[in-house]
């Protein structure tokens, strides 16, 4: 169907006919003398059109799909263990069902909470503070996380009420690193054997590490960096080419990384940003003292001093000073790092969630 015929007219007989037939009369073969009227054929544009209707509209059920079925595993979750991993996501649904059903909550104030949504995201922030206001507790991953959330992003008036209902309850490590203790170190290594293990970008600063390694030499010290993990940032493959005393590995499995743990005596990470740290856990179960940035994720895990010390992410003389304290007071730090990586064995941890939320629970029925 169209909207008018496109026609030629023969200019021997007079005859009509449609041009798909042709330029030629097929009455008489002569040759057409002028186009009598002209059309537009619609067919093709509106198949089209519907095509790519049906298309879009299957591709959007397809897509309802799979958010529904998201977001009700995401309330089967919540339904059935009642805590959260995090605020912004599985923490609002959280809060949405206290809301409407009164079923308690517990949430947890995880890296994405703190370093996207509260940092980048401002109309979200009010609704972070809600989550957190109305659960029963509020779990931060380290003392410095929790008073960096609420001095930064929580009213005055509402951070004591927050600050008296949060616990500080670390991630656990794999329990490979736990069942493989070492014994207790007399002593460190010549030279002295530095370790960093994690993905090697400009966050991790290595050069840091680097810059402190290098004084230590140039005051006579013998050490070795050794750095495992895959390079984000290609400026760093040509770093630690040119360095002469550091040895690169690629990312490589717990096995290989248990075994570097052992040969090295220091584990140096003064990240700018870190919420937690795994690797620094991870360096203690086989001990391995460790120097952590001041004021992050680490930082106030344990009285500083105790499995290492913290430092400052922009000093390099620091940084070199802390490495030669460890060095001298090796023994006590290493075997602190074994008493004390029991904090991080996730079946304490989850026993920890529960008892938390089992409290919530009576507290929310009245028979506590």
């Amino acid at each position: 169907m169209a909207l008018t015929e496109v026609t030629y007219t023969c200019s021997r007989c007079g005859n009509r006919w449609e041009t798909r037939l042709g330029s030629t009369c097929p009455k008489c073969g002569g040759a057409h003398d002028r186009i009598t009227s002209v059309g537009i054929n619609i067919i093709t544009p509106i198949m089209w059109v519907v095509k790519a209707c049906m298309w879009t509209v299957r591709k959007l059920l397809k897509l309802a799909a799979v958010i529904f079925t998201k977001l009700w595993r995401l309330a089967v979750v919540i339904l059935t263990n009642k805590w959260v991993w995090t605020i912004f996501s599985a923490g609002y649904a959280a809060w949405k069902l206290y809301q409407q059903c009164g079923i308690p909550y517990i949430v947890a104030v995880r890296n994405t909470d703190v370093n996207v949504f509260f940092k980048y995201m401002l109309h979200l922030r009010r609704i972070g503070v809600r989550v957190m206001q109305d659960a029963s507790c509020v779990i931060f991953l380290s003392p410095a996380y929790r008073e960096h959330v609420l001095s930064t992003y929580v009213p005055t008036s509402l951070q004591q009420c927050i600050r008296e209902k949060s616990r500080v309850i670390p991630n656990g490590i794999d329990d490979y690193f736990l069942n493989n203790l070492p014994e207790p170190r007399s002593g460190v290594s010549t030279p002295l054997s530095l370790l960093y293990a994690g993905d090697i970008d400009s966050n991790k600063n290595l050069e840091l590490t680097m810059q402190a390694a290098k004084r230590l030499r140039e005051q006579e010290m013998e050490v070795h960096l050794t750095v495992v993990g895959n390079i984000l940032e290609e400026k760093y493959r040509k770093l630690l080419e040119d360095t002469s005393f550091v040895s690169y590995f690629p990312r490589c499995p717990k096995e290989d990384i248990l075994q570097h743990l052992r040969e090295s005596d220091i584990f140096v990470m003064p990240s700018h940003a870190e919420t937690f740290g795994l690797v620094y856990a991870e360096a203690m179960s086989q001990g391995v003292p460790v120097l952590y940035t001041r004021g992050q994720g680490f930082d106030g895990q344990f009285p500083d001093g105790t499995v290492g010390y913290s430092v400052s992410d922009i000093d390099p003389v620091e940084l070199a000073e802390k490495i030669r304290q460890v060095a001298e007071n090796y023994s006590s730090l290493s075997a602190n790092c074994l008493a004390n990586v029991s904090r991080f064995d996730w079946h304490t941890i989850a026993k920890e969630y529960r008892d938390i939320y089992e409290s919530a629970m009576k507290k929310e029925r009245g028979t506590s």
